[in-house]
């Protein structure tokens, strides 16, 4: 049996990164290392919304704090921020760690060349239940990494993606 490495809520819908998914399982899917490549096909969030359905005002608690890393900050290959880096820097700081491949990690997207597009999943040990605490960790982890400013909302939810790299740490 594998060692459970993050507790998400999967969508209910069958289509996958449509941004009217906001229908979302209330029972909590175990991430192992067995499943993680199955689980993260599918969009997922760390927050339990009240009645599954994904609005700020419905966050219920969270099971980890995510955050976005698309490096749309620079075209130059030089100034991205990698996968590696990412895990290095966390390790350091003795923090554990999931990393997904995002759905157009090294593809083009509105005109930009391919690039390092990835998810970090911070796992918690205790569920947190303030959504307000919840947003400052993910601010926290935009000043402290460089992830998505945008990616901050109480209702945070992660499209899935086809067969990409996944690590834990």
């Amino acid at each position: 049996m594998s060692a459970i490495i993050l507790i998400l809520f999967l969508s209910q819908s069958l289509t996958i990164g449509a941004m009217r998914n906001t229908a979302f399982s209330t029972t909590p899917t175990d991430v192992t290392e067995t499943n993680v490549a199955a689980i993260f096909r599918y969009d997922h969030s760390p927050v339990l919304f009240k009645e599954g359905h994904c609005l700020d005002a419905n966050f219920e608690y969270a099971t980890c704090i995510p955050f976005d890393i698309d490096n749309s900050h620079s075209d130059n290959p030089v100034d991205w921020i990698t996968p590696e880096e990412i895990s290095r820097r966390l390790k350091g700081l003795g923090i554990n760690h999931v990393i997904v491949a995002s759905r157009n990690h090294l593809l083009p997207k509105e005109g930009k060349a391919p690039r390092p597009k990835f998810h970090v999943h911070l796992p918690l040990f205790v569920l947190l239940h303030d959504s307000d605490k919840f947003v400052l960790f993910c601010e926290w982890c935009i000043d402290t990494f460089g992830a998505d400013p945008k990616v901050k909302s109480k209702a945070q939810k992660i499209f899935g993606y086809g067969d990409k790299r996944n690590r834990s740490h």
